[in-house]
């Protein structure tokens, strides 16, 4: 409806492209129809969720994960909770424009109308509807609540505009394309064969191997979850075959997948960038250092492990004549990737959305001339890039929509000063802010706790004096930690679904080393 009225408008003005004085409206007017048709066939998806599932579905007897690697469970109380947090939303939209008996109910400080939509976001999220949705309907009803229909919708859709309009924003999904066409081309496997020709000999090798290998790959997709998986689907039966325990195996894959998020070019760090207008260059540029010294200290879990318990991985076998060599050669399509991307950032020829479109077009010219792009794997790569930059880009809308409702409010600058009354030293804070990332890590996705935090956190963070870049880093870190953190660590799940027969209980006690 608002792109729509947004086309009219430019329709009227006679609105031109500046370079190539194409009028805009037409592709407004486009967009505007692809909404139409993406609303109903939302409609039928929804319409046939509640035929087949509705108040029916029990929780599963073994467990599942979401495409976020969370655990999937829905359950009676799930659906009430999700029906009760609409009504209330609903409610605050309604008593927001003067319904009789309604109007009273409303907080009068906009602090506690912001606390009371939170209420009603997490009630949402725990009824397992996704987070971006729950995000825009907390958000604009709240948003309405405090400024009328009109205004909340305007203002909205212009911070929502602005965002989304902004030209870095593109880096996502071609970092995301990048990765996907270069698992299709193999470069994975590749990576696993390079990192066990180099450290296989040694005691506990293929797990070393596995970090390794989770380093370099992380480095293609910045994405953790997408790391564990891809990188376990190769080293899991790899260990398993040779004797290697599965609480090692299980736990260094789970733990290197969370490199995916700290080593550059990172996913979670360019979205960080985007959401405190920081420079992206320069969280990359951050970054380095810590991950050295994660994939280090990983690699030196292991060889501790190993002398602890001898029997979680067979004694070492010799690396066979050419091995190294072949596997060298085999990869240089990784080395010539990582090196025109990231060489190309930090030596200042590409800008960061320029690298990642080279990054992108290389790795599909790759696995083109490799065979592995016949027609079912090249929509195959374009879904799956669609899939995950459209899940990053509702989580976005939902956080710009939530985010502007507390710049509405004012709860920032309350927060601020209501900490400063208590003359609590910064640090203090940064702590307890450290341990909410901890929970908060534990349950779910780095997207999203990104998305509900940094607008809320980032601007006490700078209050106190403190750099907002290296606030990312150790945000980004303390994800990490959550990612592996029992009874709910979201990689330790993931791996789950990759060795169904490993118990849950044995796939954490081979986490813990790396947590710690």
């Amino acid at each position: 409806w608002r792109v729509a009225g947004y086309a009219m408008l430019l329709d009227h003005l006679k609105a031109e492209t500046t370079i190539l004085k194409w009028p805009l409206a037409p592709t407004f007017w486009l967009v505007a129809a692809l909404l139409i048709v993406t609303a109903l066939i939302q409609l039928i998806v929804l319409a046939n969720d509640v035929r087949v599932r509705g108040l029916r579905q029990t929780v599963d007897a073994d467990v599942r994960v979401d495409a976020q690697g969370r655990p999937r469970k829905s359950s009676k109380f799930a659906t009430m909770v999700a029906v009760v947090s609409l009504l209330g939303a609903g409610a605050t939209i309604l008593a927001a424009n003067g319904v009789p008996g309604l109007r009273a109910l409303l907080p009068s400080s906009p602090s506690w109308l912001a606390i009371l939509m939170f209420v009603v976001m997490w009630g949402l999220i725990v009824a397992t509807v996704p987070l971006g949705a729950a995000m825009i309907v907390a958000g604009l009803a709240g948003t309405i609540a405090t400024m009328g229909f009109d205004r909340a919708m305007i203002g909205t859709g212009i911070a929502t505009g602005d965002f989304l309009a902004n030209v870095n924003i593109a880096i996502l999904p071609l970092f995301l394309m990048m990765g996907s066409f270069a698992v299709a081309a193999g470069l994975s496997a590749d990576l696993y064969r390079l990192a066990q020709a180099l450290l296989g000999h040694l005691k506990g090798g293929l797990a070393l191997a596995t970090i390794g290998a989770c380093a370099g790959f992380g480095a293609v997709t910045g994405l953790s979850v997408a790391t564990a998986v891809t990188i376990g689907r190769v080293a899991l039966p790899e260990m398993r075959s040779r004797g290697y325990s599965p609480s090692l195996a299980t736990g260094s894959i789970a733990a290197g997948g969370t490199l995916g998020i700290l080593i550059p070019p990172s996913g979670a760090m360019i979205l960080y960038a985007l959401l405190t207008d920081v420079s992206i260059g320069q969280m990359f540029i951050a970054a380095l250092i810590p991950a050295a010294i994660a994939v280090l200290f990983y690699m030196l879990v292991i060889v501790g492990y190993v002398r602890v318990s001898p029997t979680s991985a067979p004694t070492t076998t010799k690396r066979e004549s050419g091995e190294l060599l072949q596997a060298i050669v085999r990869s240089w399509g990784m080395f010539a990737m990582f090196a025109i991307v990231i060489g190309g950032i930090y030596s200042g020829i590409f800008t960061e959305t320029e690298a990642a479109a080279v990054g992108a077009g290389f790795a599909f010219v790759f696995a083109l001339l490799r065979g592995k792009l016949r027609r079912a794997q090249f929509w195959a790569v374009v879904g799956e890039t669609v899939q995950t930059t459209s899940m990053i880009f509702v989580l976005l809308i939902g956080g710009m929509t939530f985010s502007y409702f507390i710049a509405v409010t004012g709860l920032a600058e309350s927060l601020k000063t209501t900490i400063e009354a208590l003359n609590i030293a910064p640090i203090y804070i940064i702590a307890i802010l450290l341990g909410i990332y901890l929970i908060l890590g534990c349950v779910m996705d780095s997207y999203a706790v990104m998305v509900i935090t940094v607008p809320i956190f980032a601007p006490l963070i700078s209050a106190f004096g403190y750099d907002l870049i290296w606030w990312g880093i150790v945000m980004v870190i303390v994800i990490e930690v959550g990612l592996l953190s029992p009874p709910f660590g979201v990689n330790a799940f993931v791996l789950k679904g990759l060795a169904n027969d490993v118990p849950l209980s044995a796939i954490f006690k081979g986490i813990l080393p790396f947590m710690f």
